[in-house]
């Protein structure tokens, strides 16, 4: 017997299927970022929900191609360029 029902969804890239109350603001995001010259940047402290945010507006979208950058991971321009 296990505690935890779904291990999946203690995964660091786990988005769960519903987000209650941001279906607006993910339509929102969804739309601008269809607009290729459209920039974004999310903050908020940790924990709080902006990947699963910004992950769960991406996946609305349709060709378009995603670059994800952590930048607690690419600290730098340099770390930042060599992983475009």
């Amino acid at each position: 017997m296990t505690l935890i029902k779904n291990q999946e969804a203690l995964s660091l890239n786990y988005v769960p299927d519903i987000l209650p109350c941001r279906e607006k603001e993910i339509d929102e995001l969804s739309s601008k970022l269809k607009n290729p010259s459209y920039k974004v940047i999310i903050t908020g402290g940790t924990g709080t929900g902006k990947t699963t945010y910004v992950f769960k507006s991406i996946n609305k979208l349709k060709d378009v191609k995603i670059v994800y950058l952590n930048c607690s991971e690419y600290t730098t321009y340099i770390l930042i360029g060599k992983k475009l």
